[in-house]
């Protein structure tokens, strides 16, 4: 059975952090997730298995018709079966439906994977961000219309 996208529940902070943690050289700290999930501007959905939980999450800020995406990840032991895919899918069209009409994020430039699996969904270069990542590595600006 394929993991379901909903929106996500406070209680989900911890397995969002897990799966930063395993994602990124930067993660973010548990709190600071936790303190996003209560944040009314805050958009985080997850994609949720019966069996393992939270399997992957996408979380951004909403202003006014625009959603800054600040993180996405799938657990590894999870990856290349379709569930990031889904997962901003479900997102997007949520986005849509609350009257979204702009998204944006940042990708490291090293990252090609990320730059092909978000030009799948529409996203094109908007600009560089230098140094924006810790050691210093350009941030890609990314955005699509919706």
């Amino acid at each position: 059975m394929e993991p379901e996208a909903c929106a996500a529940r406070l209680g989900d902070a911890s397995a969002i952090a897990r799966i930063s943690r395993a994602s990124f050289p930067d993660p973010w700290p548990e709190g600071l997730f936790h303190n996003q999930l209560r944040r009314s501007e805050t958009r985080t959905w997850v994609a949720r298995d019966t069996r393992k939980g939270v399997v992957g999450y996408v979380l951004g800020w909403r202003v006014l018709d625009e959603v800054q995406v600040l993180s996405l990840a799938v657990d590894p032991s999870s990856r290349r079966r379709g569930i990031g895919r889904a997962l901003l899918n479900a997102y997007l069209e949520t986005l849509r439906s609350e009257g979204v009409r702009e998204i944006t994020l940042e990708v490291r430039a090293s990252n090609s994977v990320a730059h092909e699996f978000y030009r799948e969904f529409g996203f094109e270069v908007q600009g560089a961000r230098p140094r924006y990542y810790p050691g210093g590595e350009t941030a890609v600006l990314l955005g699509a219309q919706l």
